[in-house]
Parts: structure tokens; C-alpha cells; sequence
């Protein structure tokens, strides 16, 4: 099978997927950005698309970092984090955190409360953390910090309420 075959049978498999069509102009711009990859880069990209559970299609720069580095399903992305995360907690140094990963966490509780943890929560723990942070990726679309706009609509009318610190002398 020819790299362009190839390529095309991929995006209609992808669009039919997530459920886009793609017009004459889609496809080219798909096409321009991927003419390069090689027919198994492409299975790549392709088996990699399918399992990512996103909600939407992928951008051709995402399905040219798939095919490139076979990416992780966001699952497999929180479990990483979430090793990082542990790490930190028993060294005591969470500063290095990635923000998606110390918002997640600290919507659970303090770093504190995460710490003092008994270890048989652990493993809950970790499954939480690993769906939230999914859920968290796919509300902000893979953005690090930006909430998606559905989002900020639906927390639109919650009234933030900042946390006091009272400190006894």
C-alpha cells in the first residue's frame, strides 16, 4: 500500500471516528503535515488516535506527535503524573509539579492531606487521580492551564471563595 493511500485510508477511519468530515481543504492540510510519515507511523498514529479516548479529532500537529512518538493515552499520561506526584509527596518537594498535575491533586486536598495518607488509600487514591486526571485533559483539550469554554461557562455562576489563613501568635 502506497504512503498516500495509507494516509487517506487512516483520516477516513480517524473522521468517521470522531465524527467529523473532512472537506477537500481539511484533507490537504492533513496531508500537508503528514506527507512525510512512513505507512507504519501511520498504523501508528492511527491505532494510537483510537485509543486516546478524545472527544474530538485530533489536530494534525497531535496526529504527527502520535506518529512520531507513539503518544500516550491520557490514561497512561496520569499514571505518570501520578508516580511524579508520589515521588514529590515522599521528598517532600512538590514545587516542580506540572500545574495540570498540582491542580488536580490539590483538588483532593492540601499536599499535606495527600502525605499524611494512610497507604491503604493509596491505590485509591491513584485510580482517582489517574480518571481525573483524563477528565481534567479533556476539559482543558490538552491545554496545560486553559479551561475549555464549555467549562467556564458551566462554572460561571459558582462565586470563588478564597481560602483565609489565620495564623495564632
Amino acid at each position: 500500500m502506497s504512503q498516500r493511500r495509507a494516509l487517506l485510508k487512516a483520516l477516513t477511519v480517524l473522521s468517521k471516528n470522531f465524527d467529523k468530515e473532512l472537506d477537500d481543504d481539511g484533507l490537504a492540510i492533513y496531508e500537508l503535515v503528514l506527507k512525510s510519515l512512513t505507512v507504519g507511523q501511520i498504523a501508528l498514529m492511527t491505532s494510537s488516535a483510537l485509543r486516546s479516548q478524545r472527544e474530538f479529532m485530533p489536530r494534525p500537529g497531535q496526529l504527527l506527535n502520535m506518529a512520531m512518538r507513539g503518544e500516550k493515552t491520557l490514561e497512561d499520561e496520569g499514571s505518570s503524573e501520578w508516580s511524579k506526584l508520589d515521588r514529590a509527596l515522599r521528598y517532600d518537594e512538590t514545587r516542580g509539579l506540572r500545574p495540570r498535575t498540582r491542580r488536580v491533586a490539590l483538588s483532593f486536598g492540601s499536599f499535606s492531606q495527600l502525605n499524611s495518607m494512610p497507604q491503604r488509600d493509596f491505590d485509591f487514591m491513584r485510580q482517582w487521580f489517574i480518571s481525573r486526571y483524563a477528565e481534567d485533559c479533556r476539559e482543558t483539550d490538552g491545554n496545560e492551564g486553559q479551561v475549555s469554554l464549555e467549562k467556564q461557562k458551566e462554572t460561571a455562576g459558582v462565586p470563588f471563595i478564597r481560602p483565609t489563613l489565620k495564623l495564632s501568635v
